[in-house]
């Protein structure tokens, strides 16, 4: 079934703008269902915009919207019918749009500045430059990153308790969506989940870095990084030092 083709080429045009400034707020799914679905790019997120059916009313043209959240005051979901131009498409996706990116961007008491702070050092290894961002991976290097990560997840089965389940679960998944965007997604957003996963494993204590982080980095730096990303001048210090203890 080409759904392509069977939704209106206003509703393409109207969201072809937000297709290159996504920074990896939200994904498209599949559906059998609908035209198009996106949902919020977190594995656990409940927000979604999803474009349902189009049809001629009183001889105008329209189509069906359902998207969550559409206010700042409530995160309940709103279906509508709407006229099916490329002024009205845009007005909603891009309250959705904007809501998802003030959401991102406000910091609530949900948020962990320490794990933030993880997040960002380990960022500054990688120099993603503005016009490669949303570039692919090369199919060379995207099996080597998905197979040491699915090892990381595996492994991480051994070092369960009662006090950390939760925790070990946590980034587990984040694995898990840090490997399913390895096909879909740009430089940019792989990179951030890359290191969403090393602040995690950090946070748990300095026996989850010896263990996980530090071999991960050298991997990914020494491996992957080199055809994949650009590297900052962070990420190449750590290759001249881990090249000197080695040679």
């Amino acid at each position: 079934m080409n759904k392509k083709e069977q939704t209106p080429l206003v509703v393409h045009k109207a969201i072809e703008p937000y297709l290159n400034k996504k920074d990896g707020l939200f994904k498209r799914v599949s559906s059998e269902k609908d035209l198009i679905r996106f949902k919020g790019s977190s594995i656990d997120s409940n927000f979604f915009f999803h474009i349902k059916s189009h049809r001629k009313q009183n001889n105008q043209n329209q189509i069906q919207i359902e998207y969550q959240p559409f206010t700042s005051e409530s995160v309940e979901p709103r279906t509508n019918w709407i006229k099916s131009d490329q002024k009205s498409i845009d007005a909603h996706f891009q309250i959705w749009f904007k809501l998802l990116s003030e959401f991102k961007n406000t910091k609530t008491v949900f948020d962990d500045p320490i794990e933030k702070g993880f997040q960002e050092d380990y960022y500054s290894y990688f120099e993603i430059i503005e016009e490669e961002k949303d570039k692919p991976l090369e199919p060379s290097s995207i099996l080597p990153l998905y197979e040491h990560f699915e090892e990381i997840k595996l492994k991480l089965n051994e070092y369960k308790n009662e006090e950390n389940t939760s925790e070990i679960e946590d980034i587990q998944d984040e694995i898990t969506q840090l490997n399913d965007s390895l096909t879909v997604s740009g430089r940019q957003e792989i990179a951030n989940r890359i290191c969403n996963v090393w602040a995690k494993l950090t946070k748990l204590g300095v026996k989850y870095i010896k263990e996980f982080v530090e071999i991960s980095r050298k991997y990914v730096m020494k491996e992957a990084v080199k055809r994949a990303f650009q590297l900052g001048q962070k990420g190449l210090e750590y290759i001249e030092d881990i090249d000197k203890y080695l040679n």
